[in-house]
């Protein structure tokens, strides 16, 4: 996966012992025989204080773009196609959808970088440090689209105002003179006049561009094995009714055991671990979220981590041991 831990001595690891919080240490005793020789097996990974709490060494997960070029221009030619099919469907009902100041370009891009996204996790094209290959196609990629769907809007002939023999740039011409206007509450209307249409319309050529790379990105990075050459394994644990707060402040101390604080009946904590089933020594990468409260006043605690393999039985006993929340 290619982020493997540094080997720091235990004293240099973060210590999560604090006397102000009343930490629940695990009942080492319910612990399966095999999880427990699963931990003394890593104890060169990890050391036990005092009080019973495994630390590991840790450091925040940093996801790696990467592929061959073949991927690449696997993607490129992906993006011009998927692009081009969302400018046709789009320019059909664009006399509708244009009407929505700046959602437009939001959905617009959102979708269009959901599928570029799906294709690029599909043949293993990476984003992530190292390589801006995937980000620099999606946005190119995604404000060209944006001028496609302008474009189909005077092609398939939607522009209610087109003139036989207008051009293109002739159509936006006369579409910016007349001006674009914002629908506002109660009837109102306001129209931005040419220049403030053209600018318009390269704010939602930024905003399409932007979303989709957002969007794309997040289906193209992740944790991945290198030497397998494939996406690691998901595996989910929880939800827990930990308490969100100590146990966000256990994860990133590289202290998996100090996690098990019972919480209130408004916290959930899940849990989700990446590994390649194939390299056992390959450290893991694993993301933690805890809530408290629902709706607009749930507050997220989330950090993504790197810990050692030899980790695995102490996450694995949290599950057995804790139960889980159901709904």
């Amino acid at each position: 996966m290619g982020n493997t831990p540094p080997n720091k001595p235990d004293s240099e690891v973060y210590s999560f012992a604090d006397p102000s919080i009343e930490s629940k240490p695990m009942d080492i005793e319910a612990i399966p025989e095999e999880t427990k020789a699963g931990s003394e097996a890593g104890s060169e990974a990890g050391s036990e204080s005092d009080i019973g709490v495994t630390h590991f060494p840790v450091e925040p997960f940093i996801a790696k773009g990467g592929g061959t070029p073949g991927r690449f221009l696997g993607l490129l030619i992906g993006a011009l196609i998927i692009g081009a099919v969302l400018d046709y469907v789009f320019s059909l009902v664009s006399g509708f959808s244009m009407r929505f100041f700046l959602l437009f370009p939001i959905v617009f891009g959102s979708l269009y970088g959901w599928f570029v996204g799906k294709l690029g996790h599909a043949i293993r094209a990476r984003s992530g440090a190292g390589s801006t290959a995937v980000v620099a196609i999606v946005f190119m990629c995604g404000m060209l689209t944006y001028s496609g769907f302008q474009f189909g809007y005077y092609l398939i002939g939607t522009d209610p105002d087109l003139k036989p023999g207008e051009s293109f740039f002739e159509s936006l011409d006369r579409r910016a003179t007349k001006g674009y206007i914002i629908h506002g509450k109660r009837g109102s209307k306001t129209n931005l006049g040419y220049t403030g249409t053209w600018i318009y319309w390269m704010i939602e050529m930024m905003i399409t561009a932007g979303f989709a790379t957002y969007v794309a990105r997040s289906k193209t990075s992740g944790p991945y094995c290198e030497v397998c050459d494939r996406w690691n394994r998901k595996r989910y644990f929880g939800p827990f009714r930990f308490d969100a707060v100590v146990g966000h402040k256990a994860f990133v101390a590289g202290e998996p055991t100090a996690m098990f604080v019972p919480g209130a009946s408004d916290h959930k904590v899940k849990i989700t671990v990446y590994d390649c089933p194939t390299c056992p020594e390959d450290p893991l990468a694993i993301q933690y979220t805890g809530t408290i409260g629902s709706g607009k006043t749930m507050i997220t605690h989330a950090a993504f981590m790197v810990y050692p393999h030899e980790a695995l039985p102490a996450f694995e006993a949290i599950e057995m041991i804790a139960g889980q929340v159901k709904g």
